[in-house]
């Protein structure tokens, strides 16, 4: 069997579905804008395609993935990036191979941030306090910390518009309002919540049963307040946020894969702040502790059943080491040198998005570029350095 992965932007969420999946004995190919990326790195990666971003238009998107899949034969074509899904979702019926996922109203809905906690409040799972742009509920928000996102991440992508809009912690109303102008789009203003990341990841079939079920809890984050997890671990299931979680995926109607990041406030129940129904950066966590999610999600989208239920195994370690060290030359909480040697001493023995002694090539490509980014700053730093032309 073979599969497309569409990934217009080197993402880890990519490297850690092409090794998953060739794990699993698929043939795995990479559509992205250029041939050489951490993916198309890898021992697993047997095909690249030249896939544009959408910035270049849908249907020279979806002309694109169609000509990937007429060369190589894909049996079924994921994506690791919001924008690329719902364009998938969208143009499904022009695309000549299977797209894993439930009707495009569904993807749709999923994907909407206010839809989504719509549907979680319907099922006894909270969400922060959030509200449309120029809704009065807004305005009285902005007046205290809070997160300015898209509505839809990734939607105006669809429609040939800049499919990168990065979430953003703004501090007074004035913050709110260069963000809102800046986004240029239908923005939502949230509530900014202080506490722990966590993370409920499961895989559904077309019946609504839970096929896979991994819990992580991160440890540490990159940026500290609203990034991803640069340090994380699996935890035992909790059977309480799992039905309420299964219960979501049934009232949302989903199909696949699906993680959905809580915050934790101290002594108080998680808060829902994000879904992802696509491969995301902290997937080799899942594969480490057990639960090989894209292969399941792959057997599923072409007809296959996987028998029993996959519950990733607690206790496992999960670094993204090269984000590990921003987080160590930004904070220096003991020292540059002490929290340089915490980061290599938690590198040992944990699963990691990149680097891996089985794939080695995407690890030394990051390296190549961390090298250079490196002398870059040395140059800059050292008396003596050239500056400007």
């Amino acid at each position: 069997m073979r599969a497309l992965i569409v990934d217009p932007w080197d993402g880890r969420a990519t490297l850690a579905a092409v090794r998953a999946l060739g794990a699993a004995g698929w043939h795995v190919g990479v559509g992205a804008p250029r041939p050489r990326t951490l993916s198309t790195a890898s021992r697993w990666c047997t095909y690249w395609d030249p896939v544009p971003s959408l910035e270049q238009g849908l249907d020279a998107f979806v002309d694109a993935v169609n000509g990937a899949v007429s060369r190589r034969g894909y049996d079924v074509v994921f994506s690791s990036s919001d924008g690329e899904v719902l364009a998938l979702s969208h143009a499904r019926e022009r695309i000549d191979a299977r797209v894993p996922y439930a009707s495009d109203e569904v993807v749709a809905r999923a994907f909407d941030k206010l839809c989504l906690a719509e549907a979680a409040t319907r099922v006894g799972i909270a969400s922060p306090a959030m509200a449309l742009a120029g809704d009065p509920i807004a305005e009285r928000l902005s007046q205290r910390p809070v997160v300015v996102k898209e509505r839809t991440h990734g939607a105006l992508a669809v429609h040939g518009r800049p499919a990168r809009a990065e979430v953003a912690i703004c501090h007074s109303p004035v913050q709110v309002a260069a963000r809102l102008a800046a986004l240029n789009g239908t923005a939502l203003i949230q509530e900014l919540v202080e506490g722990r990341l966590g993370a409920f990841t499961v895989v559904v079939d077309r019946d609504g049963d839970v096929l896979a079920r991994v819990q992580q809890r991160a440890e540490r984050t990159w940026p500290a307040t609203a990034g991803c997890s640069v340090r994380a671990r699996t935890v035992a299931i909790d059977e309480e946020l799992a039905t309420k979680v299964g219960a979501l995926m049934a009232e949302l109607g989903w199909f696949g894969l699906a993680q959905l990041q809580f915050m934790e406030p101290e002594g108080a129940e998680p808060l829902l702040i994000d879904f992802n129904g696509r491969f995301y950066g902290s997937m080799s966590l899942a594969l480490g502790a057990g639960v090989n999610l894209p292969a399941l999600w792959a057997s599923l989208a072409t007809g296959d059943r996987p028998t029993g239920r996959h519950d990733g195994r607690p206790g496992v370690r999960y670094q993204y080491l090269e984000g590990d060290l921003q987080v160590a030359r930004a904070e220096r909480r003991g020292g540059l040198g002490r929290d340089l040697a915490s980061c290599l001493r938690y590198a040992v023995g944990a699963r990691h998005s990149i680097l891996s002694a089985r794939d080695p090539r995407p690890g030394l490509r990051a390296s190549l570029g961390l090298l250079g980014e490196a002398a870059q700053v040395l140059r800059h730093r050292l008396p003596g350095a050239r500056r400007g032309p």
